[in-house]
């Protein structure tokens, strides 16, 4: 049912969220790259467990190899990892932080962007208290990165500059939105996760050729069914 454990204490406000911890007594953790090469010190990379507290896998065949896979560096030749899907790092008292999740993987114009990567880097805007990106495609069918922001103050949304230039001095520009969508609220799932199909599914009146030009407010939020 679990496998890490941590004492909260204080908590500290440079965390995206309360640290994993660590590992159990019958539970290791791996923080490895896309080469399965263990990650140091803060560098973010893909979370697995190991151990004796892991399952044989699921009932559906094709999700077991997709999540279980050989332990490469175990002479155990039956030793597995399983990938939990969570982007994390060790921070430096050996406690493991959590990211975001990389499920929400898209992949525009070539590059392979993580939904969650740019979500965590937005939600740290002063001006910003929730926010969800999603794919939508444009007259062209082509896709492009739309983020929905909920403001701290409902009186002042921030501009889409503002927004902008604060997301390219922390990522790549491919990783940029092409509009933003100041809202009241980010709907969400039965059980609280956000519901990125009802988003995709928001009428945007003037979601149109993003090569002219930005957006800021492209529609009034939450006026419409899905």
């Amino acid at each position: 049912m679990w496998s890490n454990y941590y004492p909260i204490q204080d908590v500290d406000p440079r965390w995206v969220s309360i640290p994993y911890g660590k590992p159990i007594q019958n539970a290791e953790y791996y923080i490895l790259d896309q080469n399965l090469n263990p990650c140091p010190i803060g560098i973010r990379g893909s979370l697995y467990v190991s151990g004796e507290c892991l399952a044989s896998g699921y009932t559906d065949p094709l999700q077991t190899a997709e999540k279980f896979i050989s332990k490469p560096f175990s002479e155990d030749e039956s030793a597995q990892l399983y990938h939990t899907g969570d982007l994390a790092c060790y921070l430096p008292d050996g406690n493991i932080e959590f990211l975001v999740r990389i499920d929400n993987q898209v992949k525009i114009r070539g590059f392979r962007i993580e939904l969650g990567e740019i979500e965590t880097v937005l939600s740290q805007h002063t001006e910003v208290r929730e926010v969800a990106v999603v794919t939508r495609e444009d007259q062209s069918d082509n896709k492009r990165l739309v983020a929905y922001v909920v403001p701290n103050d409902p009186a002042q949304d921030p501009t889409t500059g503002t927004l902008r230039r604060f997301l390219k001095e922390r990522l790549p520009g491919y990783m940029i939105p092409s509009a933003f969508v100041t809202s009241e609220a980010i709907p969400l799932t039965p059980n609280g996760k956000i519901d990125r199909r009802a988003l995709a599914q928001l009428p945007i009146d003037n979601f149109i050729n993003y090569r002219k030009k930005s957006v800021s407010r492209l529609m009034t939020p939450w006026n419409c069914s899905w």
